[in-house]
């Protein structure tokens, strides 16, 4: 396949950019190819580095009208695979599909949170699982217009995948599925750019003295310039005695609200295996706990007040007068609460210092910042509202849904 990459039409594009999670297939007709699309979370991209086994579906829900949703399984937990599915809403998004079923090989292209592409493979479908989509696609089908039936059909798809999984709906869904044997896969060196932004590059693949950690910081400080520009610090310096060391990973200094990050990186490309649910859990609680415990030093030095070296002889004063906020950010967000120890200690920082700190992954951080629509004063508004539902329910499950827009389920 070479070096290149398959790359989705312009309104695939914008659809792409605008979701967190998606399907789409697409048919470039100068080199004659078919591409399936997938934007998933930065964690799932690194299993499939790690050869996690991929699953393909074609679903189709009767409620009485046929929808298509697609869907993929991605075995990135032993025993716990994540599914993900997304229904047809424009028949541009299946633009692909006829030149699918009459081609064998198809390109595939892996977008991040960040709508970066990330890797590029190909795939051989199997003839008898193009039959059978062929079998289903004939007897016709139309896109989802309306939220109610997106709901049905998600909640459908999801219990027709896997019957144990707890439904608010369960219509008649057809199944075309198969494994993907992928190959020519290519974690894509990314350059990204934008004028007010600084160029980062970064390589999935490259999993060596704690480049991921970096790489997640790169990738935050990217996200996050979008909204802050220049006013975005990496690794910002207090001094201590005769010497200089790292106050945080990043800050964000908007006037008087600050935003301090401490990023905590899921290291399993360089650890270089999958694991298990309980495994996977215990590893986001040491690295939240890890977190918290250097947090809490943060924020006494805020709370007292601390002088903070932000790069060029520049200086910047953290004290109680700030409105201070601290994410802790993980790659993904596995803790479901089952005793509220971490909260209470999160809680108390905030009841001593006067500092709010919450935990977040990587996808809820994008997701907060595409929420803002590129207005600061709407990223700390959502951030005072999301605090205090994480301190009174003591909880970091907290999702971030833009309220004037059907949900994307």
């Amino acid at each position: 396949m070479g070096s290149s990459m398959f790359i989705p039409n312009s309104k695939i594009s914008r659809y792409l950019s605008a979701e967190s999670v998606g399907f789409w297939v697409d048919y470039a007709p100068d080199s004659k190819s078919v591409g399936l699309v997938c934007k998933l979370p930065l964690m799932i991209l690194k299993s499939i580095l790690l050869g996690a086994k991929v699953d393909l579906h074609f679903m189709f829900t009767e409620i009485p009208n046929r929808y298509l949703t697609i869907g993929l399984t991605v075995h990135d937990v032993e025993d716990n695979p994540s599914m993900y599915v997304y229904p047809i809403r424009d028949k541009i998004e299946i633009k692909g599909l006829n030149k699918l079923l009459e081609k064998k090989r198809i390109e595939i292209a892996f977008y991040d949170d960040f709508s970066h592409p990330a890797i590029s493979c190909a795939t051989n479908l199997p003839l008898e699982f193009i039959e059978k989509l062929k079998t289903l696609k004939n007897k016709g089908f139309t896109t989802v217009k309306d939220f109610f039936i997106g709901h049905a059909v998600t909640e459908s798809c999801f219990k027709a995948l896997h019957d144990s999984y707890e439904s608010s709906s369960s219509l008649p869904t057809s199944i075309a599925s198969c494994s993907l044997e992928l190959y020519a896969i290519k974690s894509l060196l990314i350059g990204a750019h934008e004028s007010v932004v600084n160029k980062i590059y970064y390589d999935l693949f490259d999993g060596k003295n704690g480049s991921e950690g970096y790489i997640q910081e790169d990738m935050i400080k990217y996200a996050l310039s979008y909204l802050f520009m220049n006013n975005v610090v990496s690794s910002p310096m207090i001094r201590e005695g005769n010497k200089d060391r790292e106050f945080t990973d990043i800050a964000v200094f908007d006037n008087n609200d600050i935003l301090l990050i401490e990023s905590k990186a899921s290291a399993i490309i360089e650890k270089g295996r999958l694991t298990n649910s309980f495994r996977r859990e215990s590893g986001t609680s040491k690295l939240i706990k890890k977190a918290i415990s250097q947090v809490e030093g943060v924020s006494k030095l805020c709370h007292s007040g601390v002088e903070v070296n932000i790069g060029a002889e520049n200086t910047n004063v953290i004290d109680s007068s700030n409105n201070i906020h601290i994410f802790i950010v993980v790659t993904e967000l596995i803790y479901l609460d089952q005793e509220p120890s971490f909260n209470e200690l999160t809680n108390k920082i905030y009841d001593e210092t006067g500092c709010k700190v919450q935990v977040v992954d990587l996808s809820s951080l994008i997701n907060i910042i595409k929420l803002s629509r590129g207005m600061s004063k709407a990223f700390w508004k959502h951030l005072e509202g999301r605090f205090e539902l994480s301190y009174y329910n003591k909880t970091y499950n907290i999702r971030d849904i833009d309220s004037s827009l059907p949900v994307r389920l």
